[in-house]
């Protein structure tokens, strides 16, 4: 299972971030070629995250073979109604010093960079950015990483609520997209608490060891989140969470029986282990344990449970 991250070029330091790393197979990024020249160019988060290869980054220019044409059908959009589009370019006008979004060159032609001027929704900043009015430069980035994602078999992801646009988007398949992330956030906001000391090599080697506990865990969360039948204020998505919270208590409850009866194991083994025979004996003993102890249905929280343990800094 893999996703698209956008808008921002760099993925910001955020406990999103290190959930995401743990929970998909792959994190892309849409990054201009210049970035992967000037690696110095990204945030230190950002870069330590590709060295990892915790993060892929997409360069959307080699990437998308009709670029004159999704061009095109952008510039149709913005100038399909004019009242919108005088609405956008006066706001533009007013408030371009304290709420325009800044674009890198790299992300799109320049031959629509220039469009979008001659219409009075951006402008050329310097060192290859561009200063575009928020609405189209938040339809923009959307319109980029819906096709790209499309293109390249990912999923959409944001940490930005605002980039649902549930207005524009409702009773369409995106419209329900947003929803699945909501509920996906809810679920692994509760059960997979972000360390806040980490380090990004360690957690994509504990990625890469428990691959199948983690695709176990992942199936069941999905479950939840691709329902829309579930809200997740309803009653029904608390109860299937607080079951999953549970399953996670009850699974660390036993890995930790699990360690104190080797332990105890142990020393017994130490006190008796002169005796003839003992050896056998407390083997057998420590088996029948192991058969009377009720299995755990964990639906792969032990994954949860592992990287609570393994990546906490202490």
């Amino acid at each position: 299972m893999n996703i698209l991250y956008y808008p921002e070029i760099n993925i910001p330091r955020t406990e999103w971030a290190v959930r995401a790393f743990l929970y998909y197979d792959e994190v892309a990024a849409i990054v201009p070629y210049r970035y992967n020249m000037e690696p110095d160019l990204y945030e230190s988060f950002m870069r330590e995250a590709v060295v990892n290869e915790l993060v892929i980054p997409i360069d959307p220019m080699m990437n998308l073979r009709y670029q004159d044409q999704m061009q095109k059908i952008f510039e149709q959009y913005v100038t399909l109604h004019m009242q919108s589009l005088e609405q956008r370019r006066g706001f533009f006008h007013r408030m371009k010093h304290l709420k325009a979004f800044k674009l890198h060159e790299g992300k799109f032609g320049h031959s629509l960079y220039h469009s979008l001027e001659e219409l009075g929704l951006a402008e050329q900043d310097k060192n290859g950015w561009y200063n575009v009015e928020p609405h189209t430069a938040n339809d923009l980035m959307y319109y980029l990483a819906s096709v790209l994602a499309n293109t390249m078999d990912y999923r959409l992801s944001t940490d930005r609520m605002s980039y649902s646009f549930s207005i524009r988007y409702i009773h369409t398949p995106e419209y329900e997209i947003r929803h699945q992330n909501n509920r996906r956030n809810c679920i692994l906001k509760e059960l997979m608490p972000a360390p806040r000391n980490y380090d990004l090599g360690r957690i994509k080697h504990f990625k890469e060891t428990h691959r199948e506990l983690l695709r176990t865990f992942r199936n069941h969360v999905e479950e939840i989140a691709l329902d829309a039948t579930i809200s997740p204020e309803s009653e029904l998505f608390s109860i299937k969470l607080d079951q999953l919270r549970q399953e996670k208590e009850e699974i660390s409850a036993r890995m930790r029986e699990s360690h104190l009866g080797d332990i105890i194991f142990g020393k017994i083994c130490g006190v008796l282990s002169p005796i003839w025979g003992t050896s056998a004996l407390l083997n057998a003993i420590y088996n029948a344990c192991h058969v009377e102890r009720p299995e755990v249905n964990c639906r792969g929280m032990k994954y949860i449970v592992l990287a609570e343990r393994n990546l906490m800094r202490r």
